[in-house]
């Protein structure tokens, strides 16, 4: 499972970096076999009324060659990176559970 994290603004440090890496590492870990790469983009966006919000991004590609897209906007930059891989790991643990279930289905048949 290959992991790329797109800083677009200079938003994150050093230590916020490996703690992104971890944390998508910890989150996604385990469907490391089905997936095959992770994309994590982070930039600031600004949002009505003049306020500054964070968006982060996550394209995960699986090994079947599926993808996944979510994006999420919030004020903090610790919560929309959370809250984003949060919804992914779910929308891919859905995904595969459904496989797995329609591969079971066929096998009992």
């Amino acid at each position: 499972m290959k992991l790329y994290l797109n800083d677009k603004n200079r938003l994150l440090g050093r230590s916020a970096v490996v703690r992104i890496e971890s944390r998508a590492r910890s989150v996604f870990a385990k469907y490391q076999n089905d997936v095959r790469s992770i994309i994590i983009t982070v930039e600031s966006a600004n949002g009505a009324g003049g306020e500054i919000g964070k968006i982060c991004k996550v394209l995960v590609k699986l090994r079947n060659r599926q993808e996944f897209f979510v994006t999420d906007k919030n004020a903090s930059l610790s919560k929309v990176i959370s809250s984003a891989m949060e919804r992914m790991s779910r929308n891919v643990g859905r995904k595969l559970g459904r496989r797995q279930n329609r591969l079971r289905m066929q096998v009992e048949a």
